[in-house]
C-alpha cells in the first residue's frame, strides 16, 4: 500500500530537533505536507530554496552569541616604546562588562590577551579565530588598548599597532622599509580584511592608543586624517576601514586629526576607556530602556570624553568609521530585560 493511501495525500508530518547553538535545550517544528515529500528525494537535480539570510539587528539577545575579545598591552619588549599604565585595567574592566552578559543573550564567550600574551602572533591568531569561525548570530566586540604609529611607504601609508613583541628598533632610521610581518606590527589593512571577510551579523573594533609611538613624532590619530610630510597617501589608509565600515561593521577610534589620547591617573583608565566604562554600566541609556544600544554608547563617550578633555585643556574627538541608525536598539549590552 502506498504512503498516500496509509495516511491521506494531505496529511502533515511533524519533525521535531534541537537547536545545535542553544545553550538550553530546544525544539523546532517543521510542518511538510506529504504530497511534497516525494519532491525532496526523487532526483539529484532538485533544486531546495535557500533560507532567508538572518538579519542580526532584527534578532533579539537571547537569539544572539556574543563574543568578545579584550586585548590589554602594558609593557613592550622593545626598549624604544613606552610603557603603559592602564591598558591591562581598561582591558580587564571591558571584559567583565562582557562576561556579566551571560543571562540575557543566548551565550557569551569573552577572553582576554594581555601583555606578554598580546603577542603580535597570538593577536592575531585569535582575531583571525574568532571572525573566521563567525556566522550571522554573533555579535562580535573587539577592544585594543596599546601604542600606534604611521609609517610611510613609497607604495602607501599604514597605521600599525604595536604589539609585546613588536620590533620598532630600525624604524625611524629606515621608515619606508617596515615589514609587518619582521617588525611585528598588526596593519590597519589586515584588519580591515579580516573584518570584511568574516561572516559574523556585527562586528565592532575599537581601538584606545595613546597618541605618538615612541620617538616618532607621528600622530596616532593622523593616520586618517593627514601625512604628516603631506600628500594624499593618508587616504589610502582612510579606505582600509572605510570600505568595509558600514551599520554592521564599525570601527571606533578613541581619538582624532593630531589629537592626543591619553591615560589619567585620577580616572586608572585611559580617558576614552573610562567613559566607554561607565557608559556601559547604565550612564549611557538615555531612553531607560534596559539596555545600552550601540547608538547610545557612542554618543555617550564622543560627548563625554570631549567635555572632559576640553576641561583638562586638550582636545580629544573619538573618531567613528562605520554608520550608526540613531534607532536602531541592537545593544552594546543588556542592563535588565
Amino acid at each position: 500500500m502506498s504512503l498516500s493511501e496509509q495516511v491521506g495525500e494531505d496529511a502533515y508530518f511533524v519533525a521535531i530537533g534541537g537547536h545545535p547553538k542553544a545553550d538550553t535545550s530546544c525544539v523546532t517544528i517543521y510542518e511538510v505536507r506529504h504530497k511534497n515529500i516525494p519532491n525532496l528525494f526523487e532526483s539529484d537535480s532538485t533544486e531546495f530554496a535557500a533560507a532567508p539570510p538572518i538579519d542580526i539587528f532584527q534578532l533579539e539577545p537571547r537569539d544572539i552569541d556574543l563574543k568578545a575579545l579584550l586585548i590589554g598591552i602594558e609593557s613592550f619588549q622593545d626598549p624604544n616604546v613606552r610603557y603603559l599604565y592602564y591598558a591591562e585595567e581598561d582591558a580587564i574592566s571591558l571584559f567583565n562588562v562582557f562576561l556579566n552578559q551571560s543571562e540575557f543573550f543566548r551565550s557569551v564567550d569573552c577572553e582576554l590577551l594581555l601583555d606578554s600574551l598580546a603577542t603580535f602572533g597570538n593577536v592575531r591568531s585569535k582575531i583571525s579565530e574568532i571572525l573566521d569561525n563567525a556566522d550571522e548570530n554573533d555579535a562580535i566586540y573587539i577592544f585594543i588598548a596599546t601604542h600606534g604609529i604611521l609609517i610611510e611607504n613609497p607604495e602607501t601609508t599604514a597605521y600599525y599597532l604595536i604589539m609585546s613583541d613588536s620590533y620598532l628598533g630600525d624604524i625611524n632610521r629606515n621608515p619606508r622599509k617596515i615589514d609587518p610581518i619582521t617588525h611585528r606590527l598588526l596593519s590597519s589593512d589586515w584588519l580591515a580584511k579580516k573584518l570584511m571577510e568574516s561572516k559574523a551579523g556585527f562586528v565592532m573594533l575599537i581601538v584606545d592608543a595613546c597618541n605618538r609611538a615612541p620617538d616618532t613624532g607621528l600622530s596616532l590619530a593622523s593616520i586618517f586624517y593627514e601625512v604628516p610630510q603631506g600628500g594624499e597617501d593618508w587616504m589610502l589608509v582612510v579606505r582600509d576601514f572605510e570600505t568595509i565600515s558600514n551599520e554592521k561593521r564599525l570601527v571606533i577610534l578613541s581619538s582624532s586629526k593630531n589629537e592626543v589620547a591619553p591615560e589619567d591617573p585620577k580616572l586608572g583608565h585611559g580617558v576614552f576607556t573610562y567613559y566607554l566604562l561607565r557608559g556601559a554600566k547604565g550612564e549611557a541609556d538615555t531612553d531607560a530602556d534596559g539596555r545600552v544600544s550601540i547608538a547610545e554608547i557612542w554618543n555617550y563617550v564622543r560627548y563625554n570624553v570631549k567635555k572632559y578633555a576640553e576641561a583638562q585643556g586638550y582636545m580629544q574627538h573619538p573618531k567613528l568609521f562605520g554608520t550608526i541608525d540613531l534607532y536602531n536598539r541592537f545593544p552594546f549590552v543588556m542592563l535588565w530585560q
